[in-house]
């Protein structure tokens, strides 16, 4: 029965219809407030100022929110117009990649470029089927080696009690050993650290 739904939920996009519930929430807190502000405006023009400026603060701060997980893939912050708008972000720059990629390259100076066209066509064409999390994972696989570096600094501040030091300092020369050493170089301030955890603990 699980599975007989399951099956169900994927076919009929419940995952759109649930985002689209909180937008649709959003849209009429929009519309109530332009509504306000007509209404304020034939109303009352003292009150009107100060509504607005208000009105235009939060829906700047609610674009920026909304815009953030496009431009930074890291961003926590997200807004049901989100994925609408990484939807058009994508688009956009995929039909233009697709039509350069489709007209034919007869030259050899024109040829990588050519090639290039397609990489990008097929980059925004796995951005649009994948979301904004498919997008932050091809980040996150390109900035491997700093987020390893980040994450072997947090360790060594994180460590404090001595059961987890020494669990973590038997576990260095290992770590030099391996592949993921060889490909990664720790930075000067990591190695700092590493050293006067360790010297702490002897």
């Amino acid at each position: 029965m699980r599975a007989f739904f399951a099956k169900g939920v994927d076919r009929f996009q419940v995952a759109w219809a649930v985002e689209a519930l909180p937008a649709l929430v959003h849209l009429s807190v929009f519309l109530f407030f332009a509504g306000l502000l007509i209404f304020l405006l034939n109303v009352n023009h003292t009150i009107f100022g100060p509504v607005c400026c208000w009105v235009v603060l939060s829906s700047a701060a609610y674009v920026c929110i909304t815009f953030l997980p496009i431009f930074w893939h890291d961003s926590p912050y997200y807004a049901p117009l989100s994925s609408a708008a990484w939807l058009l972000y994508t688009t956009i720059p995929y039909v233009f990649f697709a039509a350069m990629a489709f007209i034919p390259s007869r030259h050899r100076r024109t040829f990588w470029i050519w090639v290039h066209f397609c990489d990008l066509r097929n980059r925004y064409r796995r951005w649009i089927l994948g979301g904004i999390e498919k997008a932050a994972e091809e980040t996150t696989s390109e900035r491997a080696s700093e987020i390893d570096c980040r994450i072997v600094e947090w360790t060594v501040d994180a460590l404090g009690e001595d059961d987890a030091l020494e669990k973590f300092l038997e576990a260095i020369p290992g770590f030099y050993q391996s592949d993921v050493a060889e490909e990664h170089d720790l930075p000067r301030e990591v190695q700092e650290k590493i050293e006067v955890a360790a010297g702490k603990f002897l």
